[in-house]
C-alpha cells in the first residue's frame, strides 16, 4: 500500500506540473497568435492604402478633362504614381520580411504584379488622356479616360482580391488558434478528472491505513492486557 500511495502522489505532482506547462503553451500560443494578427493587419492596412494611392494617381487625368491646366494635372499624376510605388514598395518588403510569414506572403507579392500591370495601363491611358486634352481634342480624351477608368477598376479589384486573402490568412490564424486552445482544455480538463480521482484514490488509502492502525492498536492493547495477566 505504500509503494501506491508514493505512485498516486508522484502521478498527481506529474500531472499538475503538466497543467501548469499547458496553461504556459496556452499563454504563449495566444500571445504569439496576437502577433501574427497584428502583422497580417498592418499588411491589410497598407494595401488599403497602396489602392488609396492608385485612385490619386487616376484622378488627374480624370480631371484633365476639365482642368485648364494640363501641365499641373501631368505633375499631379507623376508625383502620385511616385507615391504608389513608395507604398508598393514597403508593401512588398514588409511581406518578405518575415521568413515566418514568408510561404503565406508569397501568393500576395505575386499578386501585386497584376496590380502593377493594371496601374501601367492606367497611367499609359492617362497620358492618352493628357495628350488628347493639349491638342484640344476632347472627345479622344474622354475615350480615352473611359479605358483609363476600366483599368483603374482591374487594379481595385486585383487589390480587394488580396485583402480578401490576408483576411483568410488572419481567420486561418484564429482557427488555429482556437483548436489549440480546445485541445489543451481537453488536456487540462482530463488531468483535472485524474487528479480527482487520485484524490479519492488517496482518501481510500488514508481510511484503510488508519482501519488498519486501530487494529493494530487494538491487538497490541489485547497483547498487553494479555501479559498483565
Amino acid at each position: 500500500w505504500h509503494h501506491v500511495y508514493f505512485l498516486l502522489a508522484g502521478a498527481t505532482v506529474i500531472l499538475v506540473l503538466g497543467g501548469l506547462y499547458a496553461s504556459h503553451l496556452l499563454t504563449h500560443s495566444f500571445s504569439h497568435s496576437i502577433e501574427i494578427n497584428q502583422w497580417w493587419a498592418a499588411r491589410h492596412d497598407e494595401l488599403n492604402e497602396l489602392r488609396d494611392q492608385v485612385g490619386m494617381v487616376r484622378r488627374p487625368g480624370s480631371d484633365a478633362v476639365l482642368s485648364p491646366d494640363n501641365e499641373a494635372s501631368v505633375r499631379k499624376r507623376d508625383n502620385a504614381l511616385r507615391d504608389y510605388a513608395a507604398a508598393r514598395g514597403r508593401l512588398s518588403d514588409n511581406l518578405l520580411s518575415e521568413e515566418e510569414h514568408r510561404d503565406k506572403a508569397a501568393p500576395i507579392v505575386e499578386g501585386l504584379g497584376a496590380v502593377d500591370e493594371a496601374v501601367a495601363s492606367m497611367v499609359g491611358k492617362g497620358d492618352e488622356v493628357f495628350h488628347h486634352v493639349e491638342k484640344n481634342e476632347m472627345e479622344a480624351a474622354a475615350r480615352a479616360a473611359a479605358e483609363m477608368h476600366q483599368h483603374f477598376s482591374r487594379a481595385t479589384d486585383q487589390i480587394q482580391l488580396l485583402v480578401e486573402k490576408v483576411r483568410t490568412i488572419r481567420e486561418e490564424n484564429f482557427r488555429q488558434q482556437a483548436a489549440f486552445a480546445a485541445r489543451l482544455h481537453r488536456f487540462e480538463y482530463a488531468a483535472v478528472g485524474i487528479v480527482g480521482v487520485f484524490l479519492v484514490c488517496a482518501v481510500f488509502y488514508g481510511v484503510r491505513i488508519a482501519r488498519e492502525m486501530r487494529r493494530t492498536d487494538e491487538a497490541r492493547a489485547r497483547y498487553i492486557a494479555e501479559l498483565s495477566h
